[in-house]
């Protein structure tokens, strides 16, 4: 089991680090039935890496707007008491 794992992970690292540029229909069309399976889940996997650090990037944009907000919230209480 561990040999197919293993197998399976350098097959899809393989495809992972290949430039997109080289993926063209010919290529793909020369691979075999498995490795067309291991080329369409690498090509996930980038997109899956791409989608995360997006939403990585919005949450810590909405963290820092966050923050702001809420300092200029304390502050106006604190110059300008607001109700407690």
């Amino acid at each position: 089991m561990s040999e197919t794992l293993s197998y399976i992970r350098e097959r899809m690292a393989y495809f992972k680090q290949l430039p997109l540029e080289l993926l063209s229909e010919e290529f793909i069309r020369q691979l075999s039935d498995e490795d067309q399976f291991f080329l369409l889940m690498a090509i996930k996997e980038r997109e899956n890496a791409k989608e995360a650090e997006q939403w990585q990037q919005v949450v810590e944009t909405g963290v820092q707007i966050a923050v702001a907000a809420g300092a200029v919230l304390f502050l106006s209480n604190l110059f300008f008491g607001g109700s407690s």
